[in-house]
């Protein structure tokens, strides 16, 4: 689920530069938000899982490397936005 959400992020943030929707970032930013939380929901699983250490490790850094491609997903939209507006987006978080 936080891989096709994460990639739903970024294909959106992609879809609103080359659409030049300047209100896109809203939405986009509201899907980074539920990315955010199913990655804290996943670490918080991972916590509570025995294993190897490595195993571990390699999730919690496949974890923020799909935060990190749908974070990618906000910059376009921003960049989107502004392009369109000239006004930059501040996003809390």
């Amino acid at each position: 689920e936080l891989a096709a959400r994460s990639v739903d992020v970024l294909r959106a943030g992609i879809e609103a530069w080359c659409r030049g929707d300047a209100l896109a970032v809203h939405d986009v930013v509201r899907s980074d938000g539920e990315v955010d939380r199913l990655r804290t929901r996943m670490l918080l699983r991972a916590r509570d899982t025995e294993g190897p250490v490595d195993d571990l490790v390699t999730l919690t850094l496949v974890g923020r490397y799909l935060e990190r491609l749908a974070d990618h997903g906000v910059a376009l939209a921003r960049h989107a936005t502004f392009a369109e507006t000239g006004d930059r987006i501040a996003i809390d978080g």
